[in-house]
């Protein structure tokens, strides 16, 4: 029975593998991005250039502004996408390029008549139109890196509110700046103007721009930083505790994203010729955040989609107002102002009843009709063979000699490698816990245990670094962790689950696992295999591209524990992990914790109310009340110790 059940597995196994799980990293991402970008950049051209078969210059000028505001909004895409932070500023970080690009671009003898009295020494400067493009996309990104450094920090403190309200900031600032400083910008009198003639010719600088920003913007979605900062955007506080960096990854999202905002704001303003404030300013604002919400402000395909549509759109509402249109009796809707009016309502309404906008997260190749394509993709890089593992939890038959994981070493010695000493928690004056203490050896379950309220959770809350202790000291292998930052105490070696579930919603259950791994410095392989080793020992194969949210509670619990146990952990704590569980499933649930303890081989701190699954687990058990240790001790001695009953029972 036994062989005939593995040979099953294997088969599983199989049909994992031509699913495409296991495909390589390097090649087959760099193939994958390609196809994306040909089958978008081309799809674009065609409904370009059959909208200007039929036209004059004003369809030719109104295609090339498509490419240029899909630039601008796929641009846009790559920070609000991945972070899940709504900026305002990128507009004004567009104002800031453009206004570059003109002052450095525009001719000498005609600067001179616009800004002859610009500091700096400006009027007196020419380059050529790309070298300027490449100038002021620097000087943004400047602007950019003092910007974020508050952005992504406040984000990470307080929220991503805090964020979207400097970004806000930003835009106005930018505004003033341009109003005022007459003397470089030249103010609302007219701003910056070319020479008559010297405008962007032809298309094929928009077409750069947007290939460019398609690149990119899949690039990053597919790298390491764009998973982690995705992870990040679906739970903060779960993806810090489990070692990702938000701050880091939503710096590297916003210099890109600036960027190619920064080229396309420079294409713009070569395209018409002039730079003046509101050009960059509340209108052109809600244009991109609209084209970016109606597409799915998640998918780089929702983004050049979004900006398809809304061009569609808003030159539909150009003609209806325009003069050359009888509104007859529906002149009171047909006006002047249509345009804003039906942006404002297309962004609300999509805000209201469909906030992921229309393709969600998904990219073209994942359209129907369009997902045998993605066989190209893996054609480059040849299928990886799975670890033999098993999803049996009998430890004896798991063998850890083929896991992707180096194998634990043994500690030196049976002393305790987590301990916990003397530690107070007060909240505005109530102690929570009180000179309390834990010690763990790596390889030992213990339990902690005690009434609502004991104080277990923020035991826990103190270790990875939510609460920081009033007093006392938290050492993991013989290394202080006090003061560490939440990350970087998961990659000292702790992992958590939680009590109430913290997963990564929108992601898949493989993408939940494998972007743990990768915040812990697997490559994209390891990190796969370890993935699907991982869910298969906890028994999540056939669920692995199932998105977290549509799980059942059972399963949720077993991704959660799976995704803290892929860190390879020196210590594992868990939270209550068989709250709302059967009897029966706490039973399983026992098994795989043991399973998972053997094969990655760390020590387990777990809290839990069913002192029948406490018995069955834990090698020791430490009982809290008040905040105090009461006792500690095997699992006998806490049964029969009488503090340890009247705290439960108060006799």
């Amino acid at each position: 029975m036994k062989m005939a059940s593995r040979s099953r597995k294997q088969k599983h196994r199989g049909r994992v593998a031509r699913r495409g799980w296991i495909s390589g990293g390097g090649p087959s991402r760099l193939a994958g991005v390609f196809l994306g970008t040909a089958l978008l950049f081309g799809a674009v051209v065609l409904i370009g250039l059959g909208y200007t078969a039929g036209g004059g210059a004003s369809r030719e000028t109104l295609f090339t502004t498509l490419l240029i505001n899909a630039t601008v909004v796929v641009g846009m895409q790559v920070f609000i996408g991945n972070t899940g932070i709504l900026s305002f500023g990128h507009v004004g970080f567009g104002a800031v390029a453009g206004y570059a690009f003109a002052i450095l671009a525009v001719d000498v003898e005609w600067k001179r008549r616009l800004i002859g009295d610009a500091p700096f020494g400006a009027s007196d400067v020419s380059i050529p139109a790309e070298a300027a493009i490449a100038a002021a996309t620097g000087l943004t990104l400047v602007v950019a890196v003092i910007v974020g450094l508050g952005m992504v920090r406040s984000g990470a403190a307080t929220g991503d509110i805090a964020a979207t309200v400097i970004t806000l900031a930003v835009l106005f600032a930018v505004y003033e700046t341009a109003i005022n400083w007459t003397d470089i910008t030249g103010g609302n009198r007219g701003g910056i103007s070319f020479r008559p003639g010297t405008a962007m010719p032809g298309r094929s600088h928009a077409y750069a721009g947007f290939g460019l920003a398609l690149v990119i913007a899949l690039l990053y979605r597919s790298s390491r930083s764009g998973r982690l900062a995705r992870a990040s955007r679906e739970d903060d506080l779960a993806a810090r505790s489990l070692g990702v960096n938000p701050a880091r990854h939503q710096m590297l999202a916003l210099l890109l994203s600036v960027g190619l905002v920064a080229v396309g704001a420079c294409l713009r303003v070569w395209l018409s010729g002039t730079v003046s404030p509101e050009r960059f300013f509340i209108d052109y604002t809600l244009l991109t955040l609209t084209m970016l919400v109606v597409g799915g402000r998640n998918s780089v395909t929702g983004a050049v989609a979004g900006t398809v549509i809304v061009t569609g759109l808003t030159e539909v509402t150009r003609l209806l107002s325009g003069p050359d249109f009888n509104p007859g009796p529906f002149d009171f809707v047909i006006r002047p102002g249509l345009t804003d009016i039906c942006l404002g309502l297309a962004m609300l309404g999509f805000m209201i009843l469909r906030p992921n906008g229309l393709l969600h997260d998904r990219e073209i190749t994942d359209l129907p009709g369009l997902r045998r394509l993605n066989r190209l993709q893996r054609a480059f890089a040849p299928v990886s063979p799975i670890p033999k593992t098993s999803t049996s939890f009998d430890v004896e038959s798991a063998p850890i000699e083929d896991s992707p994981w180096p194998r634990p070493a043994p500690p030196a010695d049976a002393g305790h490698l987590l301990e916990v000493a003397a530690v107070t928690v007060e909240f505005d004056g109530l102690v929570v816990l009180s000179q309390a203490h834990l010690s763990v050896a790596k390889g030992r379950i213990c339990g902690l245990i005690g009434p609502n309220g004991a104080g277990k959770t923020t035991m826990l809350n103190v270790l990875t670094g939510i609460v920081s202790a009033s007093s006392g000291h938290a050492v993991v292998c013989g290394r202080s962790i006090n003061g560490m930052a939440i990350h970087r105490r998961a990659r000292s070696g702790i992992a958590r689950t939680f009590q109430n579930l913290r997963l990564f919603a929108d992601l898949t259950v493989l993408e939940n696992v494998e972007v743990v791994a990768l915040a812990h410095g697997a490559t994209p392989d390891s990190a796969r295999r370890q993935a699907v080793e991982m869910i298969e020992l906890n028994q999540l194969g056939d669920m692995a591209s199932r998105r977290a949210r549509h799980l059942d509670y059972g399963a949720s619990k077993r991704l959660e524990l799976a995704r803290a146990a892929v860190s390879h952990p020196q210590f594992l704590l868990l939270d209550e992990p068989t709250s709302g569980f059967s009897e029966a499933e706490s039973r399983l649930i026992v098994q795989q914790i043991r399973a998972i303890a053997a094969r990655v081989g760390c020590g387990v701190v777990v809290i839990d109310h069913d002192l029948a699954f406490i018995t069955a687990i834990c090698d020791e058990v430490y009982c809290l009340d008040q905040g105090s240790v009461i006792a500690h001790g095997s699992v006998a001695e806490i049964r029969s110790n009488p503090e340890v009953r009247a705290a439960y029972t108060g006799e």
